[in-house]
């Protein structure tokens, strides 16, 4: 799985772009939310898993108080700090893929910071 920060070029930036389309990938993605959403796990770097091909340090965590998507200074580290309930509906929307759908999808969304999952790198 592909992880990148996208600062500007479209409409839709600053965004963080997750990108496969291994089911194997996308289901540890998939597995990991849930694990967050039910408060099985309160941290996952995802960066770290070994589905990812990423130079960023990207880290979920379940938070009572959302605090949204944290982007280090230099761009390096990227913390998305999400309610249990929004991990929850990120799981949702990602479900199609792992039937095998193509496309895209907003996984999070803010007006500072977006979370995209894509099957091609497109949207």
């Amino acid at each position: 799985m592909h992880i990148d920060f996208i600062s500007d070029g479209s409409h839709d930036t600053p965004l963080i772009r997750l990108f496969s389309d291994q089911k194997s990938e996308i289901e540890l993605l998939h597995s990991n939310l849930l694990k967050l959403a039910f408060n099985e796990i309160n941290e996952e770097t995802i960066s770290t898993l070994p589905i990812s091909k990423s130079k960023i340090k990207l880290t979920f965590k379940a938070e009572k108080l959302e605090s949204g998507i944290i982007v280090s200074k230099d761009k390096k580290e990227i913390s998305v700090e999400l309610s249990n309930q929004t991990w929850l509906q990120a799981c949702e929307k990602l479900k199609p893929f792992l039937l095998q759908q193509t496309g895209f999808a907003w996984l999070y969304e803010s007006k500072s910071n977006c979370l995209l999952f894509t099957t091609d790198g497109y949207w």
